[in-house]
């Protein structure tokens, strides 16, 4: 299977991916992850085609995202997406539900997600003792058709027209970001 992502400085790359949407494995996350909160965010600017009604809008959409790596390597994860003055969220454990599925390849921890035509992929690397973060948003296309999806809320089909992140953040802490 071959996609094309479109990185956040413009750059199209061509990548084939065999496992890319394979079953979250617990035991391959590292241990250094274990028992830890990862607190990530990206603004994006973006372009889309709203296919219900024909047209188009521009705005900008900020996205954060709360993960939990349980002692097993479990990921557990809250996904918030605001646009405007409207909050969009979803809770999730990695591999079940139509969320970004989170899998470990080596020291870094990457969300996957599938839509009607496209994916994307977040992808969260860590330093050597995995204190310190960065993260990666791409967008993918498959055999060049566009990117389409239905909006968090269930209530639009989209078609991406373009997006461009603007910021990201990452911070690394220890206990359970959904404790009390």
């Amino acid at each position: 299977m071959r996609w094309v992502f479109a990185a956040e400085a413009g750059l199209i790359v061509t990548v084939a991916l065999l496992a890319f949407f394979s079953p979250a494995s617990a035991a391959n996350v590292p241990q250094q992850l274990r028992g830890k909160s990862i607190t990530l965010s990206w603004t994006d600017n973006r372009v889309e085609k709203i296919l219900d009604r024909g047209d188009t809008v521009s705005g900008t959409q900020t996205n954060n995202v709360k993960l939990y790596v349980g002692d097993r390597g479990t990921v557990f994860s809250q996904f918030e997406r605001s646009v405007g003055r409207g909050v969009t969220e979803k809770k999730d454990v990695s591999g079940s539900a139509q969320t970004l599925h989170w899998h470990a390849e080596g020291n870094t921890l990457v969300g996957d997600r599938l839509f009607k035509s496209g994916a994307v992929r977040v992808s969260i690397s860590f330093d050597g003792s995995f204190s310190t973060c960065s993260i990666s948003v791409v967008h993918g296309k498959q055999g060049g058709a566009p990117i389409r999806y239905t909006n968090l809320a269930g209530t639009h089909h989209n078609e991406l027209v373009s997006i461009n992140v603007v910021s990201t953040s990452c911070t690394v802490s220890s206990g359970n970001v959904f404790s009390p």
